[in-house]
């Protein structure tokens, strides 16, 4: 390595460099990709928690709660599906938030066996609180990055999203 902290390493591990912790995956190989997803989503999730703690809250309940301000209400095999948590854990999520105050839960009237769950007062604004954080991560993340990429980015995202739902209707999951 010449000291260029751009410059790959042969083995795919840069040993130093701005903002990257030590042995940190950095590869262009796109075989690499969801290592690569994984390592970015884990590095921004740390970053938001050192935040939503403060707030008393982790990323997945910041997750719900964005997800509801922007939704206004939804049904719980939905937000689970959308926040990519099992039906049990979002239970026991939304039960917490519940004892926060911050959600509410009620039965479908049109189908009494789906739940629905939509944000109180205090709720909305902890959601506002938790959408700030997001953004400002989002600024971070998108730093000298083209609004055209950006939407690019986001259609192929859309399109892996829809992907894995097709695989999992396969899987009859």
């Amino acid at each position: 390595m010449t000291g260029n902290q751009n410059e790959q390493p042969e083995n795919g591990v840069r040993k130093s460099g701005l903002g990257m912790h030590q042995n940190e995956i950095v590869s262009s190989d796109k075989s690499s990709l969801t290592l690569l997803m994984n390592s970015v989503i884990a590095r921004i999730s740390r970053e938001a928690f050192k935040e939503l703690s403060d707030l008393g809250l982790n990323v997945q309940s910041a997750r719900v709660l964005i997800l509801l301000l922007e939704r206004n209400s939804m049904r719980c095999s939905v937000l689970a599906r959308d926040v990519g948590l099992e039906a049990t854990a979002l239970s026991h999520l939304l039960r917490m938030l519940g004892e926060q105050g911050l959600v509410v839960r009620s039965r479908v009237k049109e189908d009494n066996r789906a739940v629905e769950v939509s944000l109180t007062q205090k709720g909305r604004q902890m959601a506002r609180s938790c959408k700030n954080v997001d953004l400002d991560k989002q600024k971070v993340l998108l730093k000298g990055v083209d609004p055209k990429d950006v939407e690019q980015f986001t259609s192929l995202l859309y399109r892996m999203s829809a992907n894995l739902n097709e695989v999992k209707m396969r899987n009859g999951a």
